[in-house]
């Protein structure tokens, strides 16, 4: 059974990127989110870099990010759900990377996953509320980039992304919890939906 789901998993893998080729341009980012999905199992940095290509994606096809989602509204404005997921799963599945590994976490490696994270509080979910991606400049795209890359320096500067891996893996898990703390402020709904399964 085990050698059967690593071939379904190896096959679904194959047929989202073969998609990609010829999917319409808005939707990439679901090829790439049930990518980072599958790469979960196996490699959580390809995991996270499927997610982030799915969070650029959205962004680039016209998502809105508001500060308030309303799961009964009937109104909703673009991708705006999809959003809130990726950003949801990006922190989650470092979360569950982290307790399934606890006895084996490199420094190396959450150095790395400290650099998406950094990248996801910059994202457009966590800086935009109502402005279509669409009408971003590019000096913004530019000062945003900056800004990841002057946060990153501040994390070696303070001794973060050196060798102290437990000092690193406090401050992923306190990223994920305040995500996901975002993510809850924005869509209450949630704590309300627990009690209806």
């Amino acid at each position: 059974m085990k050698q059967h789901r690593k071939r379904s998993y190896e096959q679904a893998r194959v047929c989202f990127e073969s998609a990609n080729n010829i999917v319409d341009a808005d939707k990439i980012w679901l090829n790439y989110y049930y990518l980072g999905k599958i790469a979960e199992r196996s490699n959580i940095l390809q995991a996270l870099r499927y997610y982030e290509l799915s969070d650029l994606h959205l962004a680039l096809t016209g998502a809105t990010y508001p500060c308030r989602l309303g799961y009964y509204s009937s109104y909703y404005t673009r991708y705006e759900i999809e959003a809130l997921e990726v950003h949801y799963r990006i922190h989650s599945s470092v979360l569950k990377y982290i307790r399934r590994n606890s006895d084996k976490l490199s420094p190396k490696t959450l150095s790395q996953i400290m650099a998406f994270l950094t990248r996801a509080e910059r994202s457009f979910f966590v800086e935009q509320m109502e402005l279509p991606s669409d009408e971003f400049t590019d000096e913004e795209i530019m000062e945003d980039v900056n800004e990841v890359v002057t946060d990153l320096i501040g994390l070696v500067s303070d001794g973060i992304l050196e060798s102290d891996g437990p000092r690193l893996c406090q401050r992923i898990v306190q990223m994920c919890q305040e995500a996901m703390n975002r993510c809850l402020k924005r869509f209450l709904d949630h704590e309300r939906r627990e009690y209806y399964f």
